[in-house]
């Protein structure tokens, strides 16, 4: 299984992140998420970048990659990447 190490100080920031609901923010409600409209979602973005680009960089591309799973990800790798929260 592969593990992901981020910088501690990051981490503390993506913790929060992600336990604040973010990160699914903008997803539909029956996929875990809260629907929130996607312009306010930006808007949380911008503050993450605001504050440091290099740890927006986390949540970025995490959401990134759940939307290429989304779009053309086997069923498999659906089951087993897009859990409902």
């Amino acid at each position: 299984m592969a593990r992901v190490q981020l910088i501690p100080e990051t981490k503390v920031a993506w913790d929060a992140f992600v336990e604040a609901g973010f990160l699914a923010a903008h997803e539909r409600a029956d996929e875990g998420g809260a629907q929130l409209p996607e312009v306010i979602f930006r808007m949380v973005m911008a503050y993450m970048n605001a504050a440091n680009v290099s740890t927006a960089a986390y949540p970025f591309i995490t959401i990134g990659v759940i939307n290429l799973i989304r779009a053309f990800g086997s069923s498999e790798q659906k089951a087993r990447y897009l859990r409902r929260c």
